[in-house]
């Protein structure tokens, strides 16, 4: 009985250390998953670890509750109250010894130290054997145990979810956190540091800003806005004002050099300046004053709106008692023709009557005057009067000419918004009609005609073909510093009021290869392409001409390559057709330059334009109808084809007129008329656009001024101010000269070949057809360079010759 009682203790011990070994290959086990995993998710580990414990807590008492229900099963099926009671007290022992081991194991994993240091390198240390089993009481339910799942399975589905809450901890650990919220004032100061052509959100920051009185904010934003906006004369104002109110004087002044120095031509801000000192009593600030006074004078006094500078210049003098300063000041003015001139001579007679004679004779010859008795002085007095009246008679008869101009000026002033087109039409008026003063008598209107082209680029700042008309006609007075004059203009326009249009950089590369600055000239053509309009097809063709004319062929090649590999659906015909041309003509590469005709219509099928270049292409290097021409036409012109219905009248009467002149039977035209009959040949000319404008650029030239739909109103505007205000002696030139200048503007090809045709079907003279022929023959070159451009193989004086013609066969036919 003893022998079998140890045998059986002895099976059983095996069987408790049997379940030991298991337990702890199981404990090792799930312990490395659980260091995979708190290396994987030790930047995170604050918010796992409460995680993990909370799980392993709850393992542990399922594990504890399983085993005694399996305790008492044990019981119930073996019958011997005995050996289950000895089993019992021995596996509780085994269970409470194996319980302690894991609990310190799992507590020991747990520490956050333990795993931050040796995770990464270290790996986890094999568990010690278990100590002999020793009795224990039985563990409280409500002790915070961490164990491991009996079986394989337990462990799977513990891990499984932890794996789950791990993930979810996780993706909510790893969201972004939420930016901060923008204040109004920030928002706003974003908005214009990346769009700094957005002119109202600039207003608004400022008005924001002034409100809350922030002096270095708001002295920030001005600067900033001025920057973009140097013409804005009442941002300068306020800026010199915010100095003043915090009591910063030198850099009011300051602020009001640089306003001067920005708006150069605008007397509203030199008024501000001069008006600074005007009240101090101080003999040096009013010397500087009166230097500032005449600084300005000689800037803006002849400005048509300038009374408000005049007015507080005299007002100045008297206020000082110098009374033959302002003597001398009615006498400028009265020599001015201003919009208050009237006035000013009313004021004049008004002050000459009540001062003594002296006063109103300058300085030098009040030091002479000595008369003898009151009627010698009043004597004089008359007849200074009388003097100063003729001057002012002469000057009202010039202001009444300008008062035709002057008073259709709606807005003198700058603003970010469009100019209505009237304003437009009034200032190339009022500039053609001073050109045309100035080539009577440059000495005497030149100055006053730079003055009004500033007038204009204070108004119109914002429109490039000002910029490049003042730099024309500075450039072509043939002064010594016309050159340099004419690049500052462009400067100007290029780096700050133009800068985001391209017109004025095309112009300007084209000045400055003319003048021999072929690297300057490639360096804008690129920042054009780079930085203001990357991909501008009308770019690219004047750089290709550009590289051409200085014999770099290949490099030109190069170009029209890239840019058609990288052309968007919009700059396909346009690119495709100066291309196909290039090859053509220049390269004489008839199947490159087909290669790309064929490839562009591949996406571009919905292009009248293109279509009739590609016939004018092969025309030009086929004199096969058949072969080559007609199939071109049927396919722009198949059932299928997505042009409009107003292109297709375009090509059906394009194909008309070819099939009348080449097609080698009558049934071929019949065959046209069928399928088109609203197209008879009577009509086709009038229906088809001239073929020049597809072979040619669409754009029309950067030195396009007035629009077509304006210049009949010009013309007569001028014709009547020449013929209402007594302007006899230069009436006939001036009016010719306006005409020239007017046709000279790079008009629209359209407009003159079907003027041309139209006025020689009308009867016009052998002499008007031949001129109006020859304009056309140049009208491509024109197009291209502008009318300003001689010396390029065309002499402007007989272009000028020819338009005038020209005008005359449209006369003659109207």
């Amino acid at each position: 009985m003893g022998r079998g009682s140890r045998k059986r203790g002895k099976l059983e011990d095996d069987e408790n250390r049997f379940d030991e070994d298991e337990d702890e290959d199981e404990d090792e086990d799930d312990s490395q998953d659980m260091l995979k995993m708190y290396q994987e998710m030790k930047l995170k580990m604050a918010a796992m670890e409460s995680i993990m414990l909370r799980r392993l807590n709850d393992k542990g008492r399922k594990r504890r509750k399983r085993r005694r229900t399996r305790k008492s099963n044990d019981v119930d099926d073996s019958g011997d109250e005995k050996r289950t009671s000895k089993k019992k007290g021995s596996s509780t022992s085994t269970m409470d010894e194996k319980l302690t081991v894991e609990e310190k194991g799992d507590m020991k994993s747990d520490e956050p130290s333990s795993m931050e240091v040796d995770t990464e390198s270290t790996p986890a240390p094999p568990r010690e054997p278990a100590p002999a089993p020793a009795p224990a009481p039985p563990p409280s339910p409500t002790k915070d145990t961490t164990t491991q799942p009996e079986t394989a399975e337990d462990s799977r589905d513990a891990v499984k979810t932890e794996n789950e809450e791990v993930t979810a901890v996780t993706v909510k650990a790893e969201e972004p956190p939420k930016p901060k919220e923008l204040s109004e004032e920030e928002k706003m100061w974003k908005e214009v540091q990346e769009n700094p052509e957005h002119f109202d959100t600039w207003v608004s920051l400022a008005s924001r800003l002034e409100q809350k009185d922030d002096y270095k904010a708001l002295s920030e934003c001005l600067r900033a806005l001025l920057k973009e906006y140097p013409f804005c004369y009442g941002y300068w104002t306020k800026l010199a004002e915010l100095e003043k109110r915090y009591g910063h004087a030198n850099l009011q002044l300051q602020v009001c050099e640089e306003g001067v120095a920005a708006a150069e031509h605008c007397h509203e801000m030199w008024t501000y300046y001069c008006s600074i000192d005007m009240d101090s009593e101080n003999d040096d600030l009013i010397a500087e004053t009166r230097r500032r006074f005449e600084r300005a004078a000689k800037v803006i006094g002849s400005d048509f709106q300038s009374h408000q500078f005049w007015n507080k210049y005299i007002e100045f003098e008297t206020s000082h008692d110098e009374n033959q300063r302002a003597a001398g000041i009615y006498l400028r003015i009265l020599r001015t023709p201003l919009a208050m001139l009237d006035e000013y001579y009313k004021k004049y007679e008004e002050f000459a009557s009540k001062r003594p004679v002296k006063d109103l004779l300058s300085e030098l010859a009040g030091r002479d005057f000595n008369p003898s008795s009151v009627e010698e002085s009043e004597k004089y007095r008359n007849e200074i009067m009388a003097e100063h009246k003729e001057v002012y008679l002469k000057t009202k008869l010039e202001k009444e000419t300008l008062d035709y101009f002057e008073n259709r000026i709606a807005r003198a002033y700058f603003h970010v918004k469009d100019l209505n087109e009237s304003d437009i039409s009034n200032w190339h008026s009022y500039l053609d009609f001073c050109e045309a003063r100035v080539r009577e008598d440059a000495k005497q209107f030149r100055p006053m005609t730079v003055k009004i082209y500033e007038r204009c680029l204070i108004a119109c700042a914002n429109y490039p073909e000002f910029w490049i008309r003042f730099a024309t006609f500075v450039e072509g007075q043939g002064l010594e510093t016309g050159v340099a004059d004419a690049r500052s203009i462009y400067n100007r326009a290029t780096s700050i009021f133009t800068k985001r249009q391209p017109e004025c950089f095309l112009e300007y590369a084209l000045f400055e290869e003319r003048h021999g600055n072929i690297e300057q000239a490639r360096g804008i053509y690129q920042h054009i392409l780079e930085n203001v309009s990357p991909g501008l097809v009308q770019g690219l063709v004047n750089l290709t001409n550009f590289e051409r004319r200085r014999g770099n062929v290949e490099e030109a090649c190069k170009i029209y390559d890239a840019a058609l590999e990288g052309a968007n659906f919009e700059e396909i015909p346009l690119l495709a057709v100066n291309a196909g041309k290039f090859y053509a003509k220049i390269k004489k590469d008839a199947n490159r330059a087909r290669e790309i005709y064929e490839e562009a219509l591949r996406h571009r099928t919905d292009c009248a334009d293109l279509w009739l270049a590609y016939v004018t292409f092969e025309d030009s290097v086929s004199s096969s109808y058949t072969d080559k021409i007609k199939p071109i036409f049927e396919r722009a012109l198949a059932e299928d084809s997505k042009l409009q219905a107003q292109d297709r009248e375009v090509l059906a009467s394009f194909y008309l007129e070819y099939a009348s002149d080449y097609a080698p039977s009558l049934e071929d035209v019949q065959s046209i008329q069928k399928r088109f009959p609203t197209i008879t040949p009577l009509l086709s000319f009038e229906k088809k656009r001239p073929l020049a404008s597809y072979v040619h650029s669409p754009t029309s030239s950067t030195a396009s001024t007035i629009a077509s739909s304006h210049q009949q109103q010009i013309k007569q505007e001028v014709g009547a101010v020449s013929s209402t205000e007594g302007l006899a002696s230069g009436a006939d030139q001036s009016q010719v000269s306006t005409e020239a200048a007017i046709a000279s503007t790079a008009q629209d090809v359209t407009a003159y070949s079907t003027g041309a045709a139209a006025s020689a079907a009308a009867g016009a003279t052998a002499q008007q057809s031949a001129a109006a022929a020859s304009y056309s023959s140049h009208a491509d070159y024109y197009q291209q360079y502008g009318y300003a451009y001689p010396g390029y193989g065309y002499d402007a004086s007989a272009w000028a010759a020819q338009q005038a013609q020209y005008a005359a066969a449209t006369q003659a036919q109207q």
